[in-house]
């Protein structure tokens, strides 16, 4: 038995047209997906990420994410399309478990960064969260090729083989590496975010719909990479085969979910549409400035609570804020 409780067998041929089919099917489906998601969102792009600044941190985090999952998907997805039932040589092997981890790693971090911007902006662009938060973001990127290597070389010595399709069997400390890496440091960051934000509640972040948004998608996308981390691992322990194929899935569903979350955000700043207010006045004109969560947080302070419940918190705040100064939230 080549992947765990009797799922199949190496020398049973028709086992071995099914596990092509699956993963084919899989990486097609994955790669279909981002498709659709990019072409269906390609004029909100062009409208409210394409305008800005090229100095806007909004634009290079969409822009990475976005467009560097659909080059891996293309990726996967030729290389699903040729495979054969045989057993690669080691040297093909370890190119490809390195080019899957160091990209997904890549579209990670790049969810890192934003997750990262909006809770600086929840602080007010306090320097020491600055600082913590980069030297966070610079101690995990020079962790990462070492725990790569070493997951790769503990893999090859605990199961001597490749698996066919470079498929290896998955050990739970591989599991536990793929979990801790991918969840870890995104609770870190959602966990500073509802700690900023429960404790600014009593100053009535809680009825500022564009801080509502910044909290609800931030923990909404952490719970998606949660749930898909969880179930790769759980499905993983019955057969190999689904850790590669969940992984597909991962690097697909993040990222898309993570852009629709920046173009919500730039929606709800630039029409000016705030929920609960349907007589106000929207302005669709697309605006140049450098923002990720578009709010202007360091005009807020607990002092100014009685006006959060004005027609336009944004148009209210940023005639208040400093001339010249710059915002990156």
């Amino acid at each position: 038995m080549l992947f765990g409780f009797g799922l199949g067998s190496v020398d049973d041929p028709h086992y071995e047209i099914w596990l092509i089919h699956f993963v084919r099917f899989n990486g097609v489906a994955a790669f279909s997906v981002v498709a659709y998601d990019t072409l269906s969102t390609c004029f909100d792009e062009i409208q409210y990420i394409w305008t800005q600044p090229l100095k806007s941190p909004t634009k290079w985090v969409y822009l990475m994410t976005r467009y560097f999952s659909l080059l891996m998907q293309i990726q996967i997805t030729v290389m699903t399309l040729t495979l054969t039932p045989e057993l690669y040589d080691v040297a093909t092997c370890r190119k490809l478990f390195y080019l899957r981890a160091l990209s997904g790693g890549l579209l990670m971090h790049c969810i890192q960064c934003q997750l990262m911007l909006r809770a600086y902006a929840l602080f007010i662009h306090a320097r020491r969260i600055a600082v913590a938060f980069i030297a966070f973001f610079v101690a995990e990127v020079a962790a990462g090729p070492t725990l790569i290597h070493f997951a790769d070389e503990v893999s090859l010595a605990q199961t001597g083989s490749n698996g066919m399709l470079c498929i290896r069997k998955i050990r739970i400390l591989d599991l536990w590496l793929f979990g801790v890496s991918c969840t870890g440091p995104h609770l870190i960051i959602i966990g500073v975010t509802i700690f900023k934000f429960l404790k600014e509640l009593p100053a009535g972040w809680g009825r500022i719909p564009i801080v509502l948004r910044v909290v609800k998608d931030d923990v909404s996308l952490v719970l998606l990479i949660i749930s898909l981390v969880t179930s790769i691992s759980i499905a993983a322990r019955f057969n190999s085969m689904y850790a590669y194929v969940g992984f597909n899935w991962l690097i697909a569903l993040v990222p898309s979910m993570s852009c629709r979350n920046i173009l919500s955000m730039q929606k709800l700043r630039l029409s000016g549409c705030l929920r609960g207010h349907p007589n106000q006045a929207c302005s669709c004109q697309p605006s140049r400035a450098p923002q990720l969560t578009s709010f202007v947080f360091e005009s807020l302070s607990t002092s100014q609570s009685v006006v959060v419940d004005r027609l336009s918190v944004l148009d209210e705040f940023s005639k208040s804020r400093p001339k010249g100064k710059k915002v990156w939230a």
